[in-house]
């Protein structure tokens, strides 16, 4: 650190190195990160709102992160989550989508996203992607797309490229045109 600044006029407390912005803190409570240049924060917290920005200095959720996508495999990114849970099959990372569902506040899952590991062989990185929805707060596996690119609903193991499962005999899909007639 070559200089600590308390400004008394302002009321904020900034860190610096090499005479560059690296830390702010507002009188208000907002905390800025800064860039290697100094000139940009890039780790944000808004103190009045109580939101995260990573990227950006105005966040419009409790977390919002932007950057530019780097390409990882097919896709482009922004955001990596990684487990570190020993190897194995079913291991992998997610997001979970919770709510509120009683007026005292307690929350309940409503859905999630995931992508695990397909298999326990050492080396093979074969994958899932599954989407799961809430039963009673209970996240239930609705639809996977397995490592072959097979769709799977009411399945985990869709055996061609679109595998549909149900509990009963009722009726398994329905087609229906614009004007609301069966296709």
């Amino acid at each position: 650190i070559t200089s600590l600044i308390a400004n008394g006029s302002t009321g904020s407390l900034a860190m610096r190195t090499n005479n560059v912005n690296r830390l702010q803190v507002a009188q208000n409570g907002d905390v800025n990160f800064y860039d290697d240049t100094g000139a940009n924060a890039k780790f944000f917290w808004d103190a009045s709102t109580e939101r995260l920005g990573i990227g950006t200095d105005a966040p419009a959720t409790a977390l919002h992160v932007r950057g530019t996508a780097s390409a990882v495999g097919a896709t482009r990114s922004v955001v990596t989550l990684t487990d570190d849970t020993a190897m194995g099959i079913n291991v992998g990372s997610g997001v979970a989508f919770r709510g509120l569902y009683t007026s005292a506040g307690a929350e309940a899952n409503y859905g999630g996203i995931f992508a695990g590991k397909s298999n326990a062989n050492s080396g093979n990185a074969n994958g899932y992607l599954s989407l799961s929805y809430s039963a009673s707060g209970t996240l239930t596996e609705g639809i996977r797309i397995s490592e072959t690119g097979y769709v799977g609903i009411g399945t985990a193991t869709p055996a061609r490229l679109l595998e549909v499962h149900t509990g009963s005999s009722s009726m398994i899909a329905q087609f229906r045109s614009s004007s609301g007639d069966d296709a």
